[in-house]
């Protein structure tokens, strides 16, 4: 039998169905649109759902499908009653939200104990929370349980509760993981008791309900599994390998290196370093930056193919990209990217390549990450130049590419068989790029930044 995933990424919401053997047989896409309000910036869940229901009603004309995996970006999650929302989805960029940070900040723990940085906007989910709360009071007091983003649609498929921790343990300002429980804060808000049970990622919480089968026009019944966080879905394939020292580079809006077996004494959150929980439950040190949202603004509308000729020009000419092009993450957010020197707009993502390398590198410094090997998978392990740039700079470590294009859902499916499988994932070692003048061109580039 096979195994669909609905996998919601903050750009994209992907549907996907892999055989047993971790095939892929059945893929559809769409972009994930957030709405303006009233009453704020918030998730399109209707689309989401209408996309799903076409979607899986699709599959199963030709597929056998028994169990069905959601996976979701993190910093989300749903306020419900017994019938539904009480209050719209929040888009984590809802910038709104900062208007409470200073009375929003007297309640937080501290570093030591959650792990979670200050984020910008919404990017902690305790402070979404804590504004619907303070500022939607009545529709807030009609809630019956919190949900993160993957259990919500989880709940509206089948009617079960639950969160995992994974969602729970990123970044939310919710949970201590060290000690495995909530966090003051969320007691001081009273959202504490509203919090879902804790359930492993692979627990079925039951079939899709009659209703929505009727709905979808689906004929057979589908399990449904509390599903999980879409970096640590990406992360299974790696924990059920179980080698460790390991750093795995997810990729796609947001870059999130996560080091396997790493210490968390380096984490320091000004520099948007935090611990993730994995789907076992471990923390894990975790650093990163919108390093797809980056590219895409360097690079603009330059569809040109990214060269070694075109990086080592960008080098020799001096031609740096100084972070920080998204203001909502990475070591440098509170800073605003700049240009120097002249790009001609044909060598724009071949910059946007060169400058990505060097934020990887970068995280991968902060995080003490000096042995085991490093994985690219996601969007960048495409980019094969910006690989081999990363293996260049970090020459006593193995840097593979995943081979693999769809490693979010695919770890989200293996919960299907979860832990009773090992899936080992297809891997391209990368050699060094061979560019001269590199190692002082990024000292150059780190030791500009604080300049600017």
């Amino acid at each position: 039998m096979n195994t669909a995933v609905l996998d919601i990424g903050k750009t994209n919401v992907k549907f996907a169905v892999f055989d047993p053997a971790g095939d892929l047989k059945f893929e559809r896409q769409i972009a994930n649109i957030t709405l303006p309000g009233p009453p704020y910036r918030h998730v399109d869940v209707e689309k989401i759902w209408t996309f799903l229901g076409a979607s899986l009603h699709e599959a199963c004309g030709s597929l056998e499908v028994d169990t069905l995996v959601p996976t979701t970006h993190g910093a989300t999650g749903a306020v419900i009653d017994d019938h539904g929302l009480v209050l719209p989805i929040m888009d984590y960029e809802f910038a709104g939200v900062q208007d409470i940070s200073r009375r929003y900040g007297e309640l937080r723990d501290g570093f030591e104990k959650s792990f979670s940085p200050d984020m910008p906007v919404g990017l902690n989910w305790a402070r979404q929370l804590a504004w619907q709360k303070w500022y939607h009071s009545v529709a807030f007091a009609k809630a019956t349980a919190i949900l993160a983003y993957p259990q919500y649609w989880a709940w509206r498929l089948t009617g079960g509760r639950a969160n995992d921790i994974c969602s729970l343990g990123c970044h939310t300002d919710l949970w201590l993981p060290l000690e495995n429980k909530p966090s003051s804060l969320a007691n001081a808000l009273g959202v504490s008791k509203l919090l879902a049970p804790v359930s492993p990622p692979w627990q079925a919480m039951g079939f899709i309900r009659p209703s929505v089968a009727a709905e979808f026009g689906l004929n057979s019944k589908i399990k449904v599994l509390c599903g999980i966080h879409d970096s640590n879905a990406s992360l299974l394939p790696y924990l059920s390998a179980g080698e460790t020292p390991l750093t795995v580079l997810s990729t796609g809006t947001w870059v999130v290196a996560m080091a396997i077996g790493h210490s968390l004494s380096n984490l320091r959150q000004d520099l948007d370093m935090l611990a993730n929980i994995d789907a076992v439950g471990r923390p894990t040190a975790c650093a990163r930056f919108m390093g797809g949202r980056e590219f895409s603004v360097i690079a603009g509308d330059c569809e040109a193919e990214v060269t070694i000729k075109n990086i080592e020009e960008l080098i020799h000419a001096e031609v740096f990209a100084f972070p920080s092009f998204s203001p909502n993450g990475g070591p440098y957010a509170t800073q605003t990217g700049e240009i120097l020197g002249h790009c001609a707009n044909e060598n724009r993502s071949s910059l946007a390549t060169l400058y990505s390398a060097l934020m990887c590198n970068n995280i991968l410094d902060n995080l003490g990450v000096v042995s085991g090997d490093i994985i690219i998978e996601g969007s960048f392990a495409r980019n094969l130049p910006l690989a081999g740039l990363v293996a260049q700079l970090r020459p006593h470590q193995k840097i593979s590419v995943a081979v693999d294009q769809a490693g979010t859902a695919r770890g989200a499916a293996m919960l299907s068989h979860w832990p009773n499988t090992r899936q080992a994932p297809k891997l391209n070692l990368i050699a060094p790029i061979g560019i001269g003048q590199l190692s002082q061109y990024a000292a150059r580039w780190l030791a500009l930044i604080p300049k600017l």
